[in-house]
């Protein structure tokens, strides 16, 4: 008995390594959001965190002082599709925002203050450097 073989198409294997690429873009600007959060003297707490329930992602938690911070982190490596803040969009804040809940949910501090935060990382500068801009209460629990 043989096996049946299934080869990717030329459109799915594409699909597959932009993927991948992606991933490994998404990692490296979370990577340089965290160190600049970081340099800013903020507290990393988690990285990738996902809610149980939802399997919605926060990508990273900080705290600020007393202040829990939830970040959304865009990396881009071209200015070609605009800003990587627009690329939260009110569904992908939506998902951010029930994740938040459910850490606040388990976090074993009371009455903590929290906000948003966004992140974009990129594209590289001239000399090759990324280019990282902290927006700090990008948006609130209410926004649609």
């Amino acid at each position: 008995m043989s096996a049946e073989r299934h080869d990717n198409t030329p459109a799915e294997r594409r699909e597959a390594k932009s993927s991948s690429l992606r991933g490994v873009l998404g990692r490296k600007g979370e990577v340089l959001a965290a160190q600049h959060l970081e340099s800013l003297g903020f507290t990393i707490i988690e990285r990738n965190w996902r809610s149980p329930r939802t399997r919605n992602e926060l990508d990273l938690v900080a705290l600020d002082g007393e202040t829990v911070v939830f970040v959304e982190v865009k990396t881009a490596r071209t200015k070609t599709f605009g800003d990587p803040l627009g690329w939260i969009t009110p569904r992908k804040r939506a998902a951010i925002v029930m994740a938040a809940r459910a850490f606040l949910a388990g976090w074993h501090k009371t009455g903590s203050d929290f906000r948003f935060d966004a992140v974009t990382v990129g594209p590289p500068d001239k000399h090759g450097q990324w280019v990282v801009h902290h927006l700090p209460g990008a948006f609130t629990w209410d926004e649609p």
